[in-house]
């Protein structure tokens, strides 16, 4: 089920059957999941969620691409219940910096923590972080499921202040006088 307002997107997978499988690429609005094999619903005993598949059963990556960026985005993601093993979260990302838009890399790691579900929330809550895509997976192949996810509409390019306008503008004009003066000079030859 998809939820929209005005301000932001919240994605869960009531409404898809536990056991619905789902081609490698797979879009709900503006967002993209995608997996090497295929992906599977999945009934975690707290409600559905969502895994990358390998053979029918969940696996150990998967992908998320925003098609228009996603910010203070956050989800809930269980995996193993032992607390030591390890999940990379992989992250392309761009910044607003002083105004300018920027990219971002970022790679972490989480360890399972034994909690249920609705207790695993991840969060990427800057406002000036506008996340693009994203891909987790886990370093030992210990399988995954992702869940209600909500974002808000990711950071268009800022507007260029005044200042910034009057040096494109001087620039473009210093350009056209010394196009100008080249034409004179090559015409006087």
């Amino acid at each position: 089920m998809t939820i929209s307002t005005a301000s932001a997107t919240t994605i869960d997978f009531e409404n898809l059957a536990s056991g619905t499988n789902l081609p490698s690429t797979y879009s709900i609005g503006d967002l993209t999941f995608s997996s090497p094999d295929s992906l599977l619903i999945t009934d975690i005993g707290t409600g559905n969620a969502l895994c990358a598949a390998s053979g029918g059963a969940c696996a150990s990556s998967i992908g998320l691409t925003f098609e228009n960026g996603a910010k203070l985005l956050q989800f809930t993601f269980s995996g193993d219940l032992d607390p030591t093993t390890q999940y990379i979260f992989d992250v392309n990302a761009t910044v607003v910096f002083e105004g300018e838009v920027v990219p971002l890399h970022m790679t972490g790691i989480a360890f399972a923590n034994g909690d249920p579900l609705d207790l695993q929330l991840v969060q990427f809550e800057n406002p000036n972080i506008t996340v693009m895509s994203m891909g987790f997976y886990s370093l030992n192949n210990t399988p995954f499921v992702i869940d209600n996810l909500s974002y808000s509409p990711g950071i268009a390019a800022p507007v260029p202040e005044p200042t910034t306008w009057a040096m494109l503008m001087a620039g473009l004009g210093l350009t056209g006088v010394a196009l100008r003066r080249s034409r004179k000079g090559s015409a006087a030859r």
